[in-house]
């Protein structure tokens, strides 16, 4: 959406979508199911945002994951939303042996935090691969981009499918 030019998201789509999507409140609940707000409709949250999330003592809880089937969104602590461990679909590479590479890193595409360090990737089926980091990756979503290099190299990529295993 960064073709808005300072326009608001929510704006956009709520005139392009001919008005049908109307924001639904619903709850916010922590990582053991227990309800601890209401949000104002899941077009206003994305996975990593702070603003219009619970605070909890001192500490501000993020959005970790959007359940639209249920209208729901689960909160966590900053520290909750990194990720080790996930899995991308769609894969294309350029050549399978440069799995068994050692340098491989890790771009995932959005509001997140990129990796640092390498990555270890096993392939887990037809066109899907499980990659284990180094370091975390913070407040990745499904439907987001990964690419995979080495140095300068693309390997190839696929749309993340589950940041948690």
């Amino acid at each position: 959406i960064c073709f808005l030019e300072g326009r608001d998201y929510r704006d956009f789509i709520f005139h392009y979508s001919g008005r049908i999507c109307k924001p639904v409140p619903g709850d916010i609940r922590d990582t053991d199911g227990h309800v601890i707000g209401q949000h104002t409709g899941l077009l206003n949250y994305t996975v990593g945002q702070k603003r219009g999330m619970p605070v909890i003592g001192n500490e501000p809880l993020y959005v970790k994951e959007i359940c639209a089937g249920q209208n729901l969104i689960v909160a966590d602590r900053k520290n909750g939303l990194f990720q080790h461990v996930l899995e991308i679909e769609q894969v294309n590479l350029i050549d399978r042996t440069d799995l068994e590479l050692e340098n491989i890193e890790v771009k995932v595409r959005g509001l997140g935090l990129n990796p640092a360090g390498n990555a270890n990737v096993r392939e887990i089926g037809e066109s899907r691969l499980r990659i284990y980091l180094e370091n975390p990756a913070w407040a990745l979503a499904p439907g987001q981009p990964v690419a995979l290099y080495c140095g300068n190299r693309l390997l190839g990529g696929g749309i993340l499918s589950s940041g948690r295993i």
